[in-house]
C-alpha cells in the first residue's frame, strides 16, 4: 500500500535567485545577490567558490579562455556555487535566458560586469580582510560566517592556470565540506517541500510524508535535513491531532487514513494508536461497514501509483489515463480525491494541461461517438447520425471523429 510520490522537474519549476541564464560551454557563474549566494550554498551543503581575476594578467587570461569552458570544470562546478569576482568592465552582449534573453558579461558570460565588480568587493572583504591577495586565486570557502566576520578557507588555488589545479581545488573544498546537493538535486529537495506542505494544506498527511521520502538523501544536520526533519515532526503532530477529529469526517473516510497512518508511520507511537482504533471500529456494525472500504482504496492507490509512476516518465497522457481511471472509479475514497487533487496540480503546468486537454477532448468523443453507435445499433439511424455529426464537427482530430467519419459515409 506504500505510496512513492514523484518528482516532476517540469512540473511545478522552483524559481530561485540562482536561476542562470544558458551558459554554453563556459562556467555558470552565480547570478543572484552574494546573500542569496550564502542562503543556497548553506542549503545545499556546499561551498563557495570566489575567483578572483585581473584582466590582462597571462593566468588569469589562460583561465578565461580555456579552463572555464573545459566540460570537467564546469561539471564539478555543479558541486559549489561558483562566483565571479572582477573588477574591470567589458561591455554586454545578449544570451538566451528562460525564453527571452538578457544581457550579460560579453568577456565571462552568466553575470553582469556590475555583478562581477560588487562580488569582488564583498568577497575579497571577506576572505581576506587586510591581507593581499595576488591574482588569479580561486578560493573554496564554507557559507557560514565566522566569529571575525570572514569566511573559513575551505581550499584554493593561486596562480595557477590549469583545469588540475582548479579540479583539486574544487575537490579538496567539497570534500571537507562533505556530502551536499547539486543543483538538480537542490531543486528537487524544495520541490518535495513545496509539495509536501500542498499535500498538509490538503490534510492529505499521508501523501505529504511520502512526499518527504522521495527527496533525495541529504545530511541530516544540513539546513534541508533539519528543514525536512522539522516538516515530518509537524506531519506527526497532524496526524495525532486528525485522530481526534478524523471520524466527523464520515467512517469510510476515517478508516483509510487510519489504515494508510498505521501502514506509513509503522513502528511509531502514532501506528499503535491508528491500529487500535481500527480495532475498536471493528466493534461495531457503522465500523465494520466502513472497514470494508479498505481494500477498496487500496484498489484505488494501486491506478494513482501507476499514474506517479507515468509522471516521472513525463509521459503525460498516460498519467491523466490513470488518474483519471482512479477518479471515476474510486468516487468519494479518498485515494480518488487525492487524484482529482493531483490532476488539478498538473493542469496548473501550460504544457501539460495541453496534453491533458487533448486527452480530455478525446474522452467526450469517445463517449459521444459510443451514445450514437448505441443508437445506431438499435436501429436509430438519423438519432446516430446526428450524433457522429457531432463527434466530427466539435472533435475534429480525435480518433472517436475518424470512426465517426466512417459511418457517416457508410
Amino acid at each position: 500500500m506504500r505510496r512513492f510520490a514523484v518528482l516532476l522537474a517540469l512540473c511545478l519549476p522552483l524559481a530561485t535567485a540562482a536561476s542562470e541564464p544558458d551558459a554554453g560551454d563556459r562556467v555558470p557563474w552565480f547570478r543572484g545577490s552574494f546573500d542569496d549566494a550564502v542562503e543556497t550554498a548553506m542549503q545545499r551543503n556546499v561551498p563557495l567558490m570566489f575567483v578572483f581575476l585581473t584582466d590582462g594578467e597571462q593566468s588569469s587570461e589562460i583561465l578565461t579562455d580555456s579552463v572555464f569552458t573545459d566540460s570537467s570544470i564546469i561539471k564539478d562546478c555543479e558541486q559549489v556555487i561558483p562566483i565571479l569576482c572582477c573588477l574591470e568592465e567589458h561591455g554586454t552582449v545578449a544570451v538566451p535566458h528562460g525564453g527571452s534573453t538578457i544581457q550579460v558579461c560579453k568577456r565571462h558570460g552568466s553575470v553582469t560586469c556590475t555583478q562581477h565588480q560588487s562580488y569582488h568587493n564583498k568577497a575579497y572583504r571577506m576572505c581576506f580582510g587586510k591581507d593581499t591577495m595576488r591574482t588569479p586565486t580561486i578560493r573554496l570557502v564554507h557559507p557560514k560566517e565566522g566569529d571575525d566576520g570572514q569566511f573559513t578557507v575551505l581550499s584554493e588555488s593561486v596562480d595557477d592556470p590549469s583545469s588540475s589545479g582548479m579540479r583539486a581545488a574544487i575537490r579538496a573544498g567539497v570534500k571537507k565540506m562533505g556530502r551536499g546537493l547539486d543543483e538538480k538535486s537542490y531543486r528537487e529537495v524544495r520541490e518535495c517541500l513545496t509539495r509536501a506542505r500542498n499535500e498538509m494544506k490538503r490534510e492529505s498527511l499521508v501523501a505529504a510524508w511520502h512526499r518527504l521520502d522521495s527527496a533525495p538523501d541529504l545530511p541530516a544536520d544540513s539546513l534541508l535535513g533539519r528543514e525536512i526533519a522539522k516538516l515530518r515532526e509537524q506531519i506527526m503532530e497532524e496526524v495525532r491531532t486528525s485522530f481526534a477529529r478524523g471520524a466527523k469526517k464520515g467512517l469510510v473516510v476515517y478508516a483509510v487514513r487510519l489504515d494508510e497512518a498505521a501502514d506509513t508511520f509503522a513502528k511509531t507511537p502514532i501506528a499503535d494508536e491508528a491500529k487500535r482504533r481500527l480495532a475498536e471500529m471493528r466493534q461495531t456494525a457503522d465500523g465494520r461497514e466502513a472497514l470494508k472500504a479498505i481494500k477498496a482504496n487500496r484498489a484505488i492507490v494501486k491506478l494513482v501509483e501507476k499514474a506517479e509512476a507515468a509522471e516521472t516518465r513525463q509521459k503525460w497522457d498516460q498519467a491523466y489515463r490513470h488518474y483519471r481511471s482512479a477518479i471515476v472509479k474510486g468516487g468519494e475514497l479518498p485515494a480518488a480525491q487525492d487524484a482529482a487533487a493531483r490532476l488539478a496540480e498538473l493542469k496548473e503546468d501550460p504544457g501539460i494541461r495541453l496534453v491533458i486537454e487533448a486527452e480530455e477532448k478525446e474522452d467526450a468523443a469517445d463517449a459521444l461517438y459510443d451514445e450514437g453507435a448505441a443508437l445506431a445499433k438499435k436501429g436509430e439511424a438519423e438519432a446516430a447520425r446526428k450524433l457522429f455529426e457531432r463527434v466530427v464537427g466539435e472533435y475534429g482530430e480525435t480518433k472517436a471523429a475518424r470512426k465517426a467519419r466512417k459511418q457517416l459515409e457508410k
